[in-house]
């Protein structure tokens, strides 16, 4: 591993890691719901499937695609976000296993998943992110499918912080609640063609948009349902 790779995979975690404690979130992305109700409508049939989310968090996108059949996997590289999902899980009497480290390191193609979650690849740099949709790539089954989204650079924080090249920022006080995270901004062309640099065919794709804290702060995203081909 490179150094520059390292360091960025420990901030990642550290920022994260703290995140995860000081907030614990109970319910599903609904975008994510609307997706398996339309491409894993088959509870039996996912029985089969094996699903994985990367950077699960505290579990709350693992609920819904254990719920929904899959043989349930998370991974998560801050060790206190993975220990406390862990915990949560195993209280609400969840089978889903949570792995600790970087999914490039912790997962094997030999394995191969039916469906990956990934609810937030924007917390590295671009080309960090670009390499991380070419491994998943690698992980998914033929056919398989790719769940994803991007923070688009008409939310609010976008550029509040120093340049890391290619729309990726370390965000400074000015972000807020964010400040001192990585965070890479891009909209649905720069997402597309991302993808499909990686071998992935988009099926469809969606703008979210929240306004939040008395519709002060415009949230941003683009969200793709990819298929590996």
């Amino acid at each position: 591993m490179m150094a520059e790779e390292s360091a960025v995979r420990t901030g990642v975690a550290a920022f994260w890691g703290a995140e995860a404690l000081a907030h614990v979130l109970s319910w599903p992305d609904e975008n994510l719901v609307r997706f398996l109700g339309t491409r894993f409508s088959d509870r039996a049939g996912n029985a089969k499937r094996r699903a994985v989310e990367i950077g699960c968090g505290n579990g709350r996108n693992l609920f819904a695609l254990e719920r929904q059949g899959f043989e349930t996997l998370g991974v998560d590289i801050s060790e206190d976000a993975a220990n406390n999902c862990r915990a949560i899980l195993s209280a609400a009497g969840m089978k889903a296993r949570v792995l600790t480290g970087a999914f490039q390191d912790v997962l094997s193609p030999a394995e191969p998943f039916d469906l990956i979650v990934w609810d937030s690849p924007f917390i590295d740099t671009e080309a960090g992110m670009a390499d991380g949709f070419a491994r998943a790539r690698a992980l998914l089954k033929p056919g398989g499918m790719l769940w994803v989204k991007f923070r688009h650079p008409e939310s609010w924080f976008a550029g509040l912080g120093a340049p890391q090249g290619g729309g990726t920022y370390l965000l400074d006080a000015r972000a807020g609640p964010y400040a001192g995270a990585l965070y890479s901004f891009h909209d649905r062309a720069a997402g597309e063609a991302m993808l499909k640099a990686s071998g992935f065919a988009i099926s469809n794709a969606e703008r979210v948009e929240l306004w939040k804290q008395n519709e002060t702060e415009r949230h941003v995203w683009t969200v793709f349902w990819a298929e590996a081909g």
